[in-house]
């Protein structure tokens, strides 16, 4: 039981380490949005990173109740794997989140791509599929 739920959470990690690779090879390629290339590579990680967010939601949703499960049955150590498994999950996704911050806050040269730039970020964050 407790294995199956130490290999979910490492999962989360691998998946969100995978993501901050991602978004920090982004943000070494482009320091702006300086072009169409550099507009596209974003949309590119916004797609993927979306699809990811969306592939996750389930797995967080059978981890949550699963993390019900084991406290109800396990109290205090079902309590502590919780807490020893969610630790690391919750720290790397917050540094996933200020990487993505940073990307979705990168200045752009003109108008034009400031303007798309901006609302291919706000479909990130406000949006389930990607929309452009």
């Amino acid at each position: 039981m407790f294995i199956s739920y130490i290999i979910l959470g490492i999962c989360f990690v691998a998946i969100t380490l995978w993501g901050s690779h991602e978004v920090k090879r982004f943000l070494a390629a482009y320091s702006t949005i300086n072009g169409a290339s550099a507009l596209e590579a974003f949309k590119r990680l916004a797609r993927r990173n979306m699809i990811v967010t969306l592939i996750c939601l389930p797995l967080g949703l059978i981890s949550f109740l699963w993390s019900i499960y084991l406290v109800f049955n396990f109290a205090t150590v079902g309590l502590a794997v919780i807490l020893a498994v969610q630790a690391p999950v919750i720290l790397f996704s917050l540094r996933l989140k200020k990487l993505e911050d940073r990307a979705r806050n990168l200045n752009a040269a003109d108008d034009t791509l400031k303007k798309e730039h901006r609302r291919v970020g706000e479909s990130w964050l406000k949006k389930a599929l990607p929309d452009f």
